[in-house]
């Protein structure tokens, strides 16, 4: 039996000759990006997002999911959490609204992309997010807020003991690219 290896880019796709009904016959030869992976008779798919489409005679298309990064699911939050919230762990595993009023409390791991329930969210730590946002400036960079917990805001700040951090920008007015930058207080 042999494996499939999609390296995450769009436009995979498996040719082979047609069986009966439109399936593949036997054997099937697999492509990735032009260069063949070898003839398999039976493919163990196992994915997340990922979709895969039957296309013209004898080809199948793999479509990996839209965004892409390090997402961690199932991770233990405080109920004050919010989706869209930059968020730090403290010394106990725990996901906090994250705030830039100290080093300690600014030390943001990426963002809330879903909350399964009060305690419990999934985190980006990188990559584009889902489309959780409305009204954000692309032309903009975004810091995490001063004075709003979790939240974002568009200018640096610059009041003494405070942290700039730079998380990124937005793909659009409604997802945000993680970049985060390096932690400066200010004095």
């Amino acid at each position: 039996m042999g494996k499939l290896l999609v390296d995450n880019r769009p436009g995979e796709t498996a040719v082979g000759p047609q069986g009966p009904a439109g399936l593949p016959g036997p054997t099937t030869e697999y492509f990735d990006n032009g260069v063949t992976l070898g003839n398999f008779s039976k493919i163990n798919f196992v994915g997340s997002g990922i979709t895969l489409s039957e296309g013209p005679a004898g080809v199948l298309n793999l479509q990996p999911p839209d965004s892409s990064g390090i997402v961690l699911t199932d991770i233990t939050c405080d109920s004050s959490v919010f989706v869209g919230a930059f968020v730090r762990m403290d010394s106990s595993g725990v996901a906090l609204n994250a705030l830039a009023d100290s080093m300690a409390n600014s030390n943001v791991i990426g963002l809330v992309e879903s909350k399964q329930s009060s305690t419990k969210c999934t985190l980006r730590l990188s990559g584009k997010s889902n489309e959780l946002y409305t009204g954000l400036d692309p032309t903009k960079d975004y810091y995490l807020s001063t004075t709003l917990a979790g939240q974002l805001q568009d200018t640096p700040p610059v009041a003494s003991g405070t942290v700039m951090l730079k998380v990124g920008q937005p793909f659009s007015a409604t997802s945000f690219v993680i970049s985060k930058g390096d932690r400066v207080q200010r004095s």
